[in-house]
């Protein structure tokens, strides 16, 4: 699981990162990109569940993993080719992208919920802080490829660079999961899908749900100031690739860092609080772009938020795989996934109507403001008290 998480996040690091900035150099506008978040957002939100109410239980799930993983590694090298096209090339781009999230979601769909099966209950907090150490690490390891290729060659040579290292190892990681033994399990679901998707029996997980509302209002809070960071800083403040490639190194040492940090207070307060804690600190990070004077702030702002996204990245795993009845937890997380990806989509509608009236600074000032309000929800005291978990430390003293 821990070799997993190296090589998942050094394929997925700095592919994710350099999507949109890729489609700026493209000359790709406004109105497009949104059309990108929208298309790549939709799908979770009807493919993951399904996928999951279809195969998660059934034998045919790992070849189904395995084949998608497989499939989706091949679009993250496919981008690159828009550019053996003599027009329209920002276009068959967006398409690339959007069929290679179908495939891309078939295999999160059935390997999310995967670390919380594999990994004993005991053991999650120390194992699922070390897997977002150690993908960060690998994301670093990749961006600083990334950003050597981001220096040294000409574009489109560069963003070809990152594509097929992206899928090759991309490969790798594959090759890593199909090695994970999975436990068996102790419960047989064979219901039809209109049993699983009962509206009275999703009503009955209480916790995951009041937990899922908190990260869904998270989520709507950054859906639009988010995707448009790469144009504030290629567009607005004239940023060059290889300036992208040293702000995607430094948010994954921020997290690496972040996580060496939040691994010794978890231990003691339990991750519910360092989410708590994290969530609107991390909101900060919008302000502190928008105040940054030149591009060095700017890299401390981004070392800084990642270093609070660590702590909220394994509070939300950890609360995913900890609410939620047993036999619906993996349907569940696909719901939650569906969810927070689907907000991007109708978010993204308003985006050129929204850059059109404000200005980017306002937006991510804006998104700061009502981000850090929303992020207090987890403090709530009847939500604080459902939710919170109880430090490992705790429980074994009291053993």
């Amino acid at each position: 699981m821990k070799l997993q998480a190296f090589w998942g996040g050094s394929a997925n690091g700095a592919w994710a990162i350099f999507g949109i900035p890729y489609l700026l150099r493209l000359d790709a506008s406004i109105h497009l990109i949104s059309v990108y978040i929208a298309l790549t957002s939709l799908a979770p939100l009807l493919i993951g569940p399904i996928a999951i109410s279809y195969l998660r239980h059934g034998p045919q799930q790992r070849g189904w993993m395995l084949t998608c993983g497989v499939i989706s590694r091949i679009f993250f090298i496919l981008p690159s080719t828009a550019m053996l096209f003599p027009s329209h090339r920002a276009e068959i781009a967006v398409a690339l992208f959007c069929l290679g999230a179908i495939p891309t979601i078939l295999f999160g769909a059935l390997w999310s919920p995967i670390p919380g099966i594999v990994v004993e209950l005991e053991h999650r907090p120390t194992i699922i802080n070390a897997r977002t150490r150690i993908a960060n690490s690998g994301a670093l390891a990749a961006n600083m490829l990334a950003g050597l290729g981001m220096s040294f060659l000409a574009f489109p040579y560069n963003y070809a660079a990152v594509f097929i290292m992206s899928g090759v190892v991309g490969f790798v990681e594959i090759y890593i999961i199909s090695l994970i033994v999975l436990p068996r399990q102790n419960f047989q679901i064979e219901k039809t899908m209109r049993e699983k998707f009962d509206i009275h029996e999703l009503a009955k997980e209480k916790q995951f749900l009041v937990f899922m509302g908190g990260l869904a209002l998270i989520v709507s809070a950054s859906s639009i100031a988010g995707p448009l960071q790469s144009v504030y800083f290629i567009k607005e403040r004239g940023y060059s690739d290889r300036w992208m490639g040293l702000w995607a190194m430094s948010l994954s040492i921020g997290v690496v860092l972040g996580s060496l940090l939040w691994r010794h207070v978890q231990s003691k307060i339990g991750s519910y609080n360092v989410l708590t804690i994290t969530m609107p600190l991390a909101a900060c990070y919008f302000l502190f772009i928008v105040l940054s004077p030149n591009q060095y702030w700017v890299i401390a702002a981004v070392l800084y938020a990642g270093a609070m996204n660590a702590g909220s990245e394994v509070g939300i795993w950890l609360g995913l795989y900890r609410f939620g009845s047993e036999e619906r937890r993996s349907l569940l997380i696909n719901i939650y996934i569906g969810v927070a990806l689907a907000i991007p989509f109708v978010a993204a509608l308003f985006i050129p109507a929204l850059t059109n009236k404000f200005t980017l600074a306002e937006i991510f000032v804006t998104s700061f403001i009502i981000r850090f309000l929303v992020a207090l929800y987890f403090k709530i005291p009847r939500v604080y008290t459902l939710l919170v978990d109880r430090p490992a430390i705790k429980e074994v003293e009291e053993r």
